[in-house]
């Protein structure tokens, strides 16, 4: 079996190992560095309900990974291609199409957007009219028909939430050839 079709394989049994029913179960997909990526994995979740940033953020991090981080149009690119084309991901809520959380948070103090892992924040992709300066809304998530960024409050519940997020993973943190993606792959690996 080829390293990438094990990877999958890995991913797959991982997800459904976590409890997910398999028809619920999105693979995480590499962008790959032969493409012009950066080797990381990507893997968009939807979900059935809708849930605020903060889950979402311990969610991705449960996973081995964290919320996605945007840092150049190549990726803002391979992301939108990722979110629009995994089902459930984005959604019309009264409207308004609404897609999955991000890792950015505002900064209280200085009120500047910059990502989870303290990535330079040096690429933005606002929606018209974005953001709105709202010192409440300290998340983004994709928004409207375009599936551009937009600020909003991260402990938004219920349908004012948003139904996905997106997790990252850098390549292969422990050089063993399977992508890393927390616990749930070291179980996965005992069943083979």
């Amino acid at each position: 079996m080829s390293k990438s079709v094990f990877r999958a394989v890995c991913v797959v049994v991982a997800v459904a190992f976590n409890g997910l029913a398999p028809a619920q179960s999105i693979q995480a997909v590499e962008w790959k560095v032969s493409d012009g990526g950066n080797g990381h994995w990507y893997q968009a979740v939807p979900s059935a309900t809708y849930f605020t940033w903060t889950v979402a953020d311990a969610e991705a991090r449960a996973k081995g990974g964290h919320l996605v981080t945007i840092t150049d149009v190549s990726e803002a690119n391979f992301v939108r291609s990722l979110i629009t084309s995994t089902p459930g991901v984005v959604r019309t809520l009264s409207g308004t199409v609404v897609g999955p959380w991000i890792g950015a948070v505002k900064n209280a103090t200085t009120l500047q957007f910059g990502w989870c892992t303290g990535e330079p924040w040096s690429y933005t992709e606002w929606a018209a009219g974005e953001p709105t300066g709202a010192s409440w809304e300290d998340r983004i998530c994709y928004y409207g028909g375009s599936l551009r960024w937009n600020d909003r409050p991260g402990e938004y519940s219920g349908n004012a939430a948003t139904p996905s997020y997106v997790v990252e993973w850098s390549a292969d943190c422990n050089n063993d050839g399977i992508v890393d993606i927390g616990s749930d792959l070291s179980a996965a690996r005992t069943l083979r």
